[in-house]
This record gives C-alpha cells, sequence and structure tokens, in this order.
C-alpha cells in the first residue's frame, strides 16, 4: 500500500543523544486565555499562581521551538508559570521521579519505545476527550485530523481504545546523499544492493567510500536496518521481530541483511574512524564528500545548516536498496510524541497546553524552527514555504514509497532497551570483533528476558 505523508502511520524511537545537556529554564508569562480553575501553586510560584513543568527531549533540533511555545502558552494565559527542562538525556532525568511518583507534568518529543513502556505500566494520562473534541480553530476533532492511521495504532498503545500519546513532530528516515555529486557524475542512487556496491567501487576511484553511520550513536542505522529486513524476509518476519519472537533474528533472510553490514567493513567500504564518529562528525564527513552515503533522520537537514556548502552539494534522500529489483522498498516515516504523566499535579492545564501544540500558528512554528512537519492533514501545504526545499522533497518520496510501521509490542519497564540491544553491538561487528551470527545471538538474549518479562506481568 502506498502511503504518502497524510497517512503517516510509523512512529519510531528516534531519541539518540545530539548535544551536551542544557539546563532547564524558566519563563514568566503574560496575555489572555480561558484555562482551568486557579490552583494553589508549587514550588517558587505566587499564591494562587498555576504552575505546570515541561520536559522535553532536545535533539538535533534544539530547544528554540519549546522556548517559543512555553513562551506562546504563558503569554496567552495569565497565571501560568511554566518550568521547562530540556536536554538530549531528558529520559535519564525524568525515570527515577516517574519512578518516585513526582514527574514532570508534560513530556515533550519522547520517542515511541519509551512512552509505549510508560503507558503499560500505567504512567501517562488517558488524552481520549481533547481528541474528541474540536481541533484548535477547527470544526473537526482533533482526532479526525491527525494523519489517518496514527491514532488507532501507536497513539493506542494499550490497544484499548484509548488515546495516551498525542503524535508530533513527524520525520522521516533513510539513505542520504549529494544530489549535486551524483548528478555531476552520472551515477544514479542505487536500488539494489548489488548497484549499491557497485557503485562503491565507482567512488573509490574517486577517492570516496562507501558509507559512514554515526559510530557512538549506532541507533541511526535503524533507518537503513529494518526497511531493509522488511523488504528481504517480509511483513510476517518484521512482526516477528516486534514482537519479540523467538528465533526472529535467526531468521536466514534477516542475516542476510544483517551481513550487508560486515561486508561494508570487510571489503573496506567504510569510511575509517566511522565507529569512533558521533552525529555531527558522521554528518560533517558526509557533506565533505568523504562518504557517499549516511542512514539518518530528517533532522540531518536542519543540523548541519550551517555546514552545508554554498556550492557542489545538496541532499539527496532514497529508499534503502533491496537484493531483487522486484522486491519492496521501504523507508521509515516517524514521529515522536506529547504525553501527560498520570501523576501530573495540574492535568487539566497539562492537557491544554498539548491541544495548544496543534494550533495553526504553532504548526508553524514547529516547521520555522524545527523543520519539522506537525503530522495533522494539510501541514505540508500550510508550512511548505517555512521549511527547505530539501525537507519538502524529503517528504515527497513518502508519495511513491511504502511507509513502514515498526509498532513495538509494547513491554514493561525493564532494564533492557530493544534499540540499544539491536544497535550497540553494530561497532564491534565493522572493527570485526564479533560476527554477524554473535550479532544475532545477542539480540536474541535480549529479547529473551523481554519475553520472560512480559509473560511474568
Amino acid at each position: 500500500m502506498k502511503i504518502n505523508l497524510y497517512r503517516l502511520l510509523l512512529c519510531i524511537s528516534m531519541a539518540v543523544a545530539l548535544f551536551p545537556a542544557i539546563a532547564g529554564c524558566e519563563e514568566p508569562g503574560s496575555g489572555a486565555a480561558e484555562i482551568p480553575p486557579a490552583q494553589t501553586s508549587t514550588g517558587d510560584g505566587a499564591a494562587g499562581q498555576q504552575t505546570l513543568e515541561v520536559a522535553a527531549f532536545e535533539g538535533g533540533f534544539g530547544r528554540a521551538y519549546f522556548d517559543k511555545l512555553v513562551e506562546a502558552f504563558e503569554a496567552e494565559n495569565p497565571g501560568v508559570k511554566i518550568t521547562l527542562i530540556c536536554s538530549p538525556r531528558i529520559e535519564e532525568i525524568v525515570r527515577p521521579r516517574i519512578v518516585a511518583g513526582n514527574p514532570p507534568d508534560v513530556l515533550m518529543s519522547f520517542g515511541v519505545t519509551r512512552i509505549g513502556q510508560m503507558a503499560n505500566e500505567g504512567d501517562l494520562l488517558d488524552l481520549t476527550d481533547i481528541f474528541d473534541q474540536p481541533a484548535p480553530g477547527r470544526q473537526e476533532n482533533l482526532r479526525d485530523i491527525v494523519s489517518n492511521g496514527l491514532i488507532d495504532t501507536v497513539c493506542m498503545p494499550l490497544k484499548d481504545g484509548r488515546i495516551y500519546l498525542a503524535p508530533t513532530d513527524a520525520g522521516a528516515g533513510a539513505i542520504y546523499y549529494n544530489e549535486t555529486l551524483f548528478a555531476e557524475n552520472g551515477w544514479n542512487p542505487p536500488e539494489t544492493w548489488d548497484e549499491f556496491f557497485a557503485l562503491g567501487d565507482k567512488a573509490r576511484e574517486e577517492g570516496i567510500y562507501l558509507f559512514t553511520y554515526h559510530g557512538i550513536y549506532p541507533g541511526s542505522v535503524e533507518m537503513m536496518l529494518m526497511p531493509a529486513i522488511a523488504s528481504t524476509a517480509g511483513i510476517d518476519a518484521f512482526e516477528r521481530i516486534l514482537n519479540y519472537e523467538e528465533g526472529a533474528w535467526k531468521d536466514p533472510d534477516v542475516t542476510r541483511v544483517m551481513e550487508v553490514f560486515a561486508r561494508i567493513a570487510d571489503e573496506n567500504y567504510l569510511l575509517p574512524g566511522s565507529v569512533a564518529m558521533n552525529h555531527t562528525q558522521s554528518q560533517s564527513a558526509f557533506i565533505q564528500g568523504r562518504a557517499l552515503f549516511i542512514p539518518c533522520g530528517s533532522w540531518l537537514i536542519n543540523e548541519m545548516r550551517d555546514v552545508v556548502p554554498e556550492t557542489g552539494f545538496s541532499f539527496g534522500f532514497m529508499p534503502t536498496p533491496t537484493f531483487e529489483r522486484s522486491d519492496t522498498r521501504y523507508l521509515i516515516g516517524g514521529c515522536s510524541f506529547n504525553v501527560v504523566t498520570a501523576d501530573s499535579s495540574n492535568p487539566e492545564l497539562a492537557k491544554q497546553f498539548i491541544q495548544f501544540t496543534y494550533r495553526e500558528d504553532m504548526i508553524k512554528l514547529l516547521a520555522e524552527l524545527n523543520t519539522s512537519i506537525m503530522p495533522v492533514n494539510g501541514a505540508v501545504d500550510l508550512v511548505r514555504h517555512l521549511v527547505p526545499e530539501a525537507v519538502y522533497n524529503t517528504f515527497k518520496v513518502y508519495d511513491s514509497t511504502t511507509v513502514l510501521i515498526p509498532d513495538w509490542a509494547p513491554v514493561p519497564v525493564t532494564g533492557i532497551n530493544i534499540i540499544d540491544e539491536i544497535y550497540d553491538p553494530l561497532n564491534s561487528v565493522m572493527n570485526g570483533r564479533i560476527t554477524v551470527a554473535e550479532w544475532a545471538d545477542s539480540i536474541e538474549g535480549a529479547t529473551a528476558i523481554l519475553r520472560r518479562e512480559i509473560a511474568a506481568r
């Protein structure tokens, strides 16, 4: 089934640590709008003042959007004071507070894996009522303007008909290349793995390596590995992986895909030093023309805007290659989520804040500051003039490519993060310290623990 951005179905965890932690800030508020009845403040607030604490994941887009969003909400709500905490390590900051029953009121831009766990543990507030109300400035209910498929899938992680997750900042993940370089050399983006490696041989003659990736944060390889598994092993095999089924990673077609990465390393297609590079170092090397391809999310365009040269470079974006030309090619499409915690000290105000993010001017703010598109109907046309052409062109790929839906089965809160378990061993594969079979064994061991935890709950 072909799905464009308006029918974006997938949300995945893209939360990788991108910047050093930055301390939270507090912004004073003023203005006018309807708010719930005044409550006695907590902390340092004045008597009668309403307070809200918002914790946001600060990824590749920085924190400017969150700052402006809070400022705008306070400006329209007299007597509201919001404390904003932003960090690339925000999950580590809020997790102990959630366990202690003293969480922030709102969590913003969290990935679906962690949020799904929280919903399963009863740590999230039911948001169904706000989605059954008219969207800000529109006649339709909020649930009816969210991109088709999201509400009934990942936004209901408990599969009980209740909405816990409010989707935000849609993105896309696949493989980036330099469109200008390809045009100058008469190269076409490869559709098959044979073409991929053949192009690597041509690039070698020009002193360019085939591939680099975020070695310190290898989770970005999800943009390449998971679509390839779906293409090669099929959707049923892909679903077995998402449900942690025994032997899912031992499927011969799955390990065939994993062997692609071993080949990249063994046959000298990998840019030297990649395993020790962080996200900006590998992305800079790619933009400098040292490697043809890098798997990444669409935040790359905004994050590296000050590094891209004025001439000689333009972002190209392609789905993952396949072994057979007839195989379906997939893209990872995505978004993150805003939620209200179950132990919020001011749940009604927190829900109002969530609704506020869907206002037309706030959708434009997200596009302007994060070059991101809210996954609601009409957003692409609304913000087209606010996002770079490269971002708009990225989303056009949705019109001709099947969107992948890695909807991981919810699990109890444990020490196992399946994304880390899958991708952290990749550097050892690239360095030749472990084999692909050992990589698969490692993941199988992690999923066995998850199965035991699920069975015991």
